[in-house]
């Protein structure tokens, strides 16, 4: 079952022929390949690409990659391009070819032979400060995510399903299994079967940190802690971490000794994965952005289910709150979480270009916590708009200038910031 990523795909119409090495990243089974051919089929469909101009080299097999090495691709592009129009390269996976930098970076100034060029690779590489310096001022990204909910949802939908009612039943229904199952697309076709995408999510954890940890950090030594710090991290995700609160834990839970550089080592390669993503705390009243405290949310809803548990009642509120981060990032907000001096807090502050929208997301919205929802959102100063995400239904709209969403009107995008 494939699902187009119109969003994605629109990106790269928009960029392509533009002279920049297109750089499509993201955590490992977000879609980066899927996304590539549908772009090349794109470009053979609506463009009339010729195929001998399309060339596609897939290194997620091993045969390629045993095959080449810089040289010797090089030669073979080369060899294979068209003399008199834009040749369309597409290097999927190609951080598994030592110095493939020479072979990128050659045809990119190519002096005979024009090349509009596509990446993708391993984020942990492909944006290491050797990679960064080596193609600075060549590159664009596209960060591709997994799935939206919308997006699934949309192909499950059935097609009958027209009364509104129904629909919103159904949808709430649905919101379920994406909790706990998340959006990589590579888990669509058994998306009716948890069973089985439980053995598939643990295994992706464990190919997040044996190849983009692992293997490019060179760690020669038992990866224990490692796999104890992603429990922790997931386990507190929506919470203040900092290395010297993880070092108490590790010292008095687990009995061990772990310095303060390792953890920043650990935690930056896994945010280097995305397997997590990190935001940083706003003051709301001093507006100021702070380095000293971060936050920390999973790259995907399946990824945090198979560390965590797949009980969805079990930390509710913080896959709710991962779910509007992984949504916020998916429509282009740059998002930090805000706070004040008295330790009153708002869970999200989403910015793009002049927009500030202060965001609140609670499962249910009654006596017992309308206050707190309500109390720093009403501080803030700064906001062109604030907005209560619930679950609850028959609840105010509007009430002092905070507007109330029902949470699965936006993620259809049925309701609007």
């Amino acid at each position: 079952m494939e699902i187009i990523r119109t969003k994605y795909l629109d990106w790269l119409d928009k960029e392509k022929d533009r002279h920049f090495i297109k750089i499509l990243t993201g955590i490992r089974r977000s879609g980066k390949s899927t996304t590539l051919i549908q772009f090349i089929n794109q470009l053979k469909t609506v463009y009339k690409v010729k195929s001998n101009r399309i060339i596609y080299y897939d290194f997620n097999d091993a045969k390629l990659r045993k095959k080449y090495n810089w040289e010797s691709l090089l030669d073979e592009i080369e060899s294979k391009a068209d003399t008199k129009s834009t040749n369309y390269l597409f290097l999927d996976e190609i951080q598994d070819i030592p110095n493939f930098e020479d072979v990128v970076i050659t045809l990119f100034e190519h002096k005979t032979l024009k090349f509009d060029i596509y990446l993708t690779g391993s984020n942990s590489y492909m944006f290491s400060k050797n990679m960064v310096t080596f193609f600075t001022g060549r590159t664009v990204e596209l960060n591709v995510l997994p799935l939206s909910f919308n997006e699934i949802y949309t192909i499950f939908k059935s097609a009958n399903q027209s009364d509104e009612y129904i629909d919103r039943f159904y949808a709430e229904a649905f919101l379920q299994k994406y909790i706990l199952q998340g959006g990589l697309g590579i888990l669509v076709d058994s998306y009716n079967d948890l069973e089985s995408n439980k053995n598939y999510l643990r295994g992706i954890v464990k190919d997040t940190i044996a190849k983009d940890i692992e293997n490019r950090h060179n760690l020669k030594k038992d990866t224990t802690v490692l796999e104890k710090l992603i429990i922790y991290a997931f386990e507190h995700v929506g919470r203040d971490i900092n290395s010297k609160r993880i070092e108490n834990y590790f010292l008095s839970n687990e009995k061990a000794v772990i310095t303060n550089k390792t953890i920043i080592n650990y935690l930056t390669w896994l945010t280097d994965s995305q397997i997590m993503h990190k935001i940083k705390y706003f003051d709301v009243r001093g507006l100021k952005t702070l380095s000293s405290n971060s936050m920390y949310y999973a790259g995907d809803l399946g990824l945090l289910s198979s560390v965590i548990g797949f009980d969805i009642n079990r930390l509710k509120g913080y896959r709710l709150e991962n779910l509007v981060f992984l949504e916020l990032l998916f429509r282009g907000y740059e998002v930090e979480t805000g706070f004040d001096k008295n330790k009153n807090s708002v869970d999200f502050i989403a910015k793009k270009e002049n927009e500030r929208i202060y965001i609140q997301v609670t499962d249910q919205l009654n006596e017992e916590n309308e206050i707190r929802e309500y109390k720093t959102l009403l501080l803030a100063k700064n906001a062109t708009r604030k907005i209560i995400l619930t679950n609850a239904v028959n609840v105010p709209r509007k009430d002092n200038g905070v507007v109330i969403v029902f949470l699965i009107d936006w993620l259809l995008g049925k309701v609007n910031f």
